[in-house]
């Protein structure tokens, strides 16, 4: 339209043609598409160029949703800008450009994706302001279910102190809402499982306990109608805060767990759950003799795992749990002697199944004796030092890239 105007004569335009326009661009996943979708809408504000078009809401929510899914550095902060930008034209009379739920979720999912200091603390100033609006009139601004668990998982993530009591801070807040009245912030299984995660991270004495409590809270509120029963992925986060504790006796618990999983089948155990008990072994301290013990249960909970396994399984970071486990246990050149046969079919086993990725090749050299490690990779000749670039293909054809832990 700009390059058939070029004689000065202007076009005003539906919004939805402009909004249709923008979603395409903010879609693109081109690097620099957010920049050029605000480029687009500042153009547009400022009146330049031959096209007349009047943004609205969702226009600006397009230009937040680009930001938010960048990966940028400062994509969060811009998001933020955009938000903060709409309210005052807003306030200015710009009647369709009013800030919706959908508007403060994207800034607060821009946060939470966010790997900037305090951005945790950030998403949790812009819930409070989101609510503020809400309690103010903006009925459009209604905080829901989706931007509380943001909020929490942003302080899953987040390294600052304290986060894992915000997180369930949140959680509280979470519920003083929905009872208030706000039926569309209900506290969901999710919110509860990141808030789980919080403590796990945490390596707080008192994580176990803390996650525990959450877990209680869950079954007696689902027993009054809340969608909160604990899931795999919060007893996972359980096992994994068991592995994390200086408890010496974490291995029996973390078992006891996950036996208990598989017996009530609610919720069945997945593969994440099997290297959260061999995690709990491979961290397992102590003398000699429970360094043994939970070798040898890290072998048993091993051979379950690549039993109950499924095609697309991350099967990668099970062999990796194992190699580790194998090599913290026994520490020294006599004790991996001892185990080299076990470390070595597990390994062949491995490279059949194109499991062996850049982290296991360091698990592997760990866990194996000086006469093992040479048999396996003697023959390459970039030994010792082996790179992914020397593996065969069909060793790494099946890896999967994530190497996700719990949610």
């Amino acid at each position: 339209l700009e390059e058939s105007h070029a004689d000065g004569e202007t076009t005003t335009l539906d919004s939805g043609v402009l909004n249709a326009v923008m979603h395409v661009q903010s879609k693109s996943g081109e690097v620099g598409s957010a920049a050029k979708a605000e480029n687009m809408l500042n153009r547009i504000l400022e009146g330049e160029g031959p096209v007349r078009v009047r943004p609205n809401t969702i226009t600006f929510n397009s230009v937040i949703d680009a930001w938010s899914k960048s990966g940028e550095k400062d994509a969060a902060a811009r998001a933020e800008e955009v938000l903060y930008r709409m309210q005052d034209l807003y306030k200015k009379g710009y009647g369709d450009v009013r800030p919706d739920t959908l508007s403060f979720a994207s800034v607060l999912n821009a946060h939470a994706n966010s790997r900037e200091p305090k951005s945790a603390s950030r998403a949790e100033k812009i819930l409070k302001h989101m609510q503020s609006n809400y309690e103010a009139g903006n009925q459009r601004a209604r905080p829901n279910t989706i931007c509380f668990a943001t909020v929490i998982k942003a302080y899953s993530r987040s390294r600052e102190i304290g986060a894992a009591e915000k997180a369930e801070e949140i959680l509280n807040w979470m519920f003083d809402v929905y009872k208030a009245g706000n039926l569309d912030a209900k506290p969901n299984t999710i919110a509860f499982t990141s808030v789980c995660d919080a403590w796990c991270k945490s390596r707080n004495n008192d994580a176990v306990e803390k996650v525990e409590s959450l877990i209680s809270r869950m079954k007696q509120l689902s027993v009054e109608g809340f969608d909160v029963y604990p899931n795999e992925y919060t007893y996972n986060c359980l096992i994994s805060t068991h592995a994390r504790s200086n408890d010496s006796g974490k291995v029996k618990k973390a078992v006891e767990i996950l036996r208990k999983m598989q017996d009530e089948k609610r919720p069945i155990p997945n593969l994440f759950t099997f290297n959260a008990v061999l995690n709990a072994c491979a961290f397992t301290k102590g003398t000699k003799s429970q360094r043994i013990s939970a070798l040898k249960t890290a072998i048993l909970i091993f051979e379950e795992a690549l039993n109950i396994s499924k095609k697309g399984d991350p099967v990668n970071v099970t062999y990796g749990a194992f190699f580790q486990a194998c090599g913290s246990l026994m520490k020294t050149e006599d004790e991996r002697k001892k185990i080299q046969k076990i470390v070595e079919a597990a390994f062949h086993r491995c490279c059949q199944d194109g499991q062996i990725d850049r982290k296991l090749l360091g698990q592997i050299k760990k866990a194996s004796s000086k006469e093992l490690y040479f048999r396996l990779f003697g023959k390459f000749d970039a030994y010792p030092e082996i790179h992914m670039k020397d593996i065969p293909m069909e060793w790494r054809q099946n890896i999967r890239n994530s190497r996700k832990k719990y949610i």
